[in-house]
């Protein structure tokens, strides 16, 4: 197994779980991370490290707006509006962004995308300002 093969299983594994230490240090190894994984990470650190998360959701909408095909001014806002929506900590967040990003659905995101199967949004852990 290749070095970046380990990374990326180890980034992935990390994901999957909700580790963000173990996640944001397996990316930092690997050359490329896809966008929709970008973005698991980005909800990650809206949960775990609030003070990295502004500016991790900045560059994931700058990627959004300039890898994903036909976004148009509306939705590009939109999906800004809902990251600005994490970094306050309102729980109906997650649940609009996994309903597929505005007007596109998760089959279409995932063929914008380029992915094989269909997108899915890792539900960040959320504490809200009383700690729950």
């Amino acid at each position: 197994m290749t070095p970046q093969a380990s990374a990326y299983m180890r980034f992935r594994r990390a994901l999957d779980r909700g580790n963000t230490t173990e996640a944001l240090s397996a990316a930092a190894e690997l050359q490329f991370v896809g966008l929709v994984e970008a973005l698991e990470l980005t909800l990650l650190l809206a949960g775990d490290e609030p003070e990295k998360y502004e500016r991790a959701a900045a560059r994931w909408h700058l990627r959004f707006a300039g890898e994903v095909p036909h976004v148009d001014l509306r939705e590009s806002q939109a999906v800004l509006a809902l990251l600005a929506v994490l970094a306050n900590r309102l729980a109906a967040a997650p649940r609009l962004l996994s309903g597929g990003l505005g007007r596109r659905r998760k089959r279409d995101m995932s063929v914008s995308l380029g992915c094989r199967r269909p997108v899915s949004f890792a539900q960040p852990r959320l504490v809200g300002p009383d700690g729950g």
